[in-house]
């Protein structure tokens, strides 16, 4: 049985050994500060070494390992984090380019009056719920008069649904384009080039599988749709449903129940495929007059 002696010696012994390394560390400090020294009298430098020793003493020499990695862990977030705003911002710039979105109108700046208040609220619901709620796909159409102010509106939603919806850099496209532009992708030409050919794939490609697609200008100056269009439209609008991609349409027309006879009973029925959601912007022309003679030219 241990008589006690053993324990007072490894506890002597650790202490020693304790004291050991304190020493070496102070001994190996005192050289560095040494050679620190000779450096700088040799280069003619005038460093603060009692500043410097008080700096890394009160510092620390080594950080806790856990330490180091929670702060290093910190640094990384942040700079993924820069990161990721930096590419959103440039997706966001990119795509209202690509995407032919006028960066000018947005819903803070409509004029809002009670000719348009109604149909300025419906849209601004239909984007909110739409980003929280994008199941089923929706379909939202702007009727009204010419220079009522569809076009602005539609660029207004789509500014919006882009920023909102790429809060996070998740990259979801937007894009804007007319009937003129829908119509094109289905032309064919024989003596279309192969790369006119490809372009115009491209360009369906896009219409069908953007997340968001603004088509403005329907039924332009209250003219129905050609038979050509009543064949394009349903046929985008039923790849774009089986993808579950809603839909934002302007349709040049002074009263909503106008629609169905001006789009054709097969663009109407592909309608009834969406959840829709329809608004009348009222009230004349919201473009600028010109006048003659102070009186304006209608």
């Amino acid at each position: 049985m241990s008589d006690g002696k053993d324990g007072d010696d490894k506890k002597f012994g650790q202490k020693a050994s304790s004291k050991q390394n304190s020493d070496g560390v102070k001994s190996g400090f005192d050289t560095l500060m040494s050679e620190i020294a000779s450096i700088q009298k040799l280069n003619g430098n005038n460093v603060d070494l009692e500043k410097m020793r008080d700096d890394i003493k009160r510092r620390g020499v080594l950080k806790d390992p856990a330490i180091m990695r929670r702060e290093e862990a910190l640094q990384a977030s942040r700079e993924i984090a820069l990161r990721n705003e930096k590419q959103r911002v440039e997706f966001i710039k990119r795509t209202m380019v690509s995407g032919n979105i006028d960066a000018n109108w947005t819903f803070d700046k409509l004029i809002c009056d009670p000719a348009n208040a109604k149909a300025i609220s419906d849209a601004r619901i239909f984007c909110q719920v739409h980003l929280v709620k994008p199941e089923p796909p929706s379909l939202f159409i702007i009727s009204g008069a010419p220079g009522s102010g569809k076009s602005v509106l539609a660029n207004a939603m789509a500014a919006f649904w882009l920023e909102e919806s790429n809060k996070e850099p998740v990259f979801k496209d937007v894009c804007l384009i007319t009937p003129a532009k829908l119509e094109r992708t289905r032309y064919f030409n024989v003596n279309e080039a192969r790369e006119e050919r490809v372009q115009r794939q491209k360009d369906w490609e896009r219409y069908c599988s953007t997340d968001l697609l603004v088509l403005d200008g329907l039924c332009e100056n209250g003219k129905g749709l050609s038979n050509f269009m009543q064949g394009v439209l349903p046929e985008l609008m039923r790849s774009r449903f089986e993808r579950g991609l809603s839909m934002i349409l302007t349709v040049s027309l002074p009263a909503i129940s106008f629609l169905p006879g001006a789009v054709g009973a097969q663009t109407f029925e592909s309608f009834k495929l969406y959840e829709v959601v329809t608004s009348q912007l009222m009230g004349k022309s919201r473009r600028k007059q010109i006048l003659f003679n102070g009186v304006p030219l209608e």
